[in-house]
């Protein structure tokens, strides 16, 4: 979906804001306000966009002293810093992750 640009997104407010209001118009202009701040918010990375809901079954691949492994754990905030690292949604990703760090652990 093609993003709305800032500049349209402070226009349509502005519109809204001069014009008669319907209640449509106002659940619009509530929502288009809304956007906005968010728009803000990634912008200063003050919005994380979690690729999971928080409780979602995630697998860990863990190393210990003797050997590597991979664990289903749910998902919480703490694992944001190693998504994509150590943390994926499918068992699968993390079997080849595991398989990669095995495999580089031999050489």
């Amino acid at each position: 979906m093609e993003r709305l640009p800032d500049s349209t997104l402070d226009s349509v407010i502005k519109l809204f804001d001069r014009t008669e209001k319907t209640i449509l118009d106002e659940c619009v202009l509530i929502f288009l306000k809304e956007l906005q701040e968010n728009r803000k918010a990634e912008e200063n990375r003050l919005l994380v966009r979690l690729p999971c809901r928080v409780g979602d079954t995630v697998y860990k691949v863990y190393e210990d002293i003797f050997r590597y492994g991979v664990l289903k754990k749910s998902f919480d905030y703490s694992d944001i810093p190693d998504f994509g690292e150590t943390v994926f949604l499918t068992e699968a990703d993390a079997e080849a992750k595991l398989k990669e760090m095995e495999g580089g652990n031999e050489k």
